[in-house]
């Protein structure tokens, strides 16, 4: 469905149900507008003309639906659940108001931007959050991953976080050797009760303005598997009932820290209070064959 003959911009409009079968991509180029549900069974469907979308989303495990180009608001409405993945490829995601929230069990961030105002949500059983590239989260809402999601930051190279919260309240793997430019407040939340694993290197970067950007770890975090040196400048807050472990490698903070929970770093690892100021409370001990320095 190609918009190509100039004019008023085609659309295509879905009230109805709209399904989508078959194994190669169909794409539709004009602005798209979904009322009514998807069911893809099998394929790809690649949306390049941007549009709204506030119904249902059924993909099979090997359909994709894919924001390819344009401007895509996301409303109240849109949850995308079954075995196959939405994939952020060129796009812009946003919402119509801070009260709307988009739903997806399995959402690949690999290019374009999420610049959601309201909530991007990823749940349900078994559900897979993956930041694959340089896809930019710089929306000032909050990206949830839930209780039974996990994301995955992979890849190499640079990508950016600004503005808004990443909430993991589930699990999240950060094992790829990357850059993760951030700052204007941007607040990475690893909530109680959740579970952050470092086991690759690189960098947290605070190089955007703004307000300082904020690690705040109020669960397990845990630095493993890599020997090399993560790089953090961003602020870092560690309370209440929050683990830090560190077995292997290096983990350098260089955006400092207030601290008033319990740290293990395992020998060979480092920790290393390397810029910035420390506020260390009552709470904070660090134990371990490791070291800090």
């Amino acid at each position: 469905f190609a918009y190509n003959l100039g004019g008023a911009v085609s659309s295509f409009d879905n009230q109805g149900s709209l399904t989508r079968s078959g194994t190669g991509t169909a794409t539709i180029d004009g602005v798209f507008t979904s009322t009514g549900p998807i069911n893809a069974t099998g394929g790809t469907l690649s949306l390049t003309g941007g549009g709204t979308m506030s119904a249902p989303v059924s993909l099979a495990s090997g359909a994709f639906l894919d924001y390819s180009a344009g401007t895509f608001t996301l409303n109240n409405g849109l949850d995308a659940t079954g075995l196959g993945a939405v994939r952020l490829q060129g796009a812009t995601i946003t919402n119509a108001t801070v009260a709307d929230t988009a739903r997806f069990q399995n959402l690949d961030l690999n290019t374009g931007t999420l610049n959601h105002i309201g909530g991007v949500v990823v749940s349900g059983t078994g559900a897979v959050l993956n930041w694959t590239s340089t896809a930019a989260i710089q929306g000032a809402g909050t990206l949830r991953v839930a209780t039974t999601a996990t994301m995955n930051v992979t890849g190499t190279g640079s990508r950016t976080f600004t503005n808004g919260t990443i909430l993991n309240q589930g699990t999240t793997v950060w094992s790829g050797t990357l850059t993760v430019n951030t700052g204007l407040g941007a607040v990475w939340r690893n909530a109680a009760g959740a579970t952050f694993t470092l086991s690759g290197d690189g960098l947290f970067t605070d190089n955007q303005g703004g307000a300082t950007p904020v690690f705040d770890n109020l669960g397990t975090f845990t630095r493993n598997t890599s020997t090399g040196t993560a790089t953090w400048s961003a602020a870092l807050n560690h309370s209440g009932a929050a683990t830090i472990t560190i077995s292997t490698g290096t983990l350098v903070l260089n955006g400092g820290a207030l601290m008033s929970a319990p740290v293990t770093v395992t020998s060979p690892a480092f920790l290393d209070f390397g810029a910035g100021t420390f506020t260390l409370n009552n709470g904070l001990n660090v134990t371990g064959t490791g070291t800090a320095r």
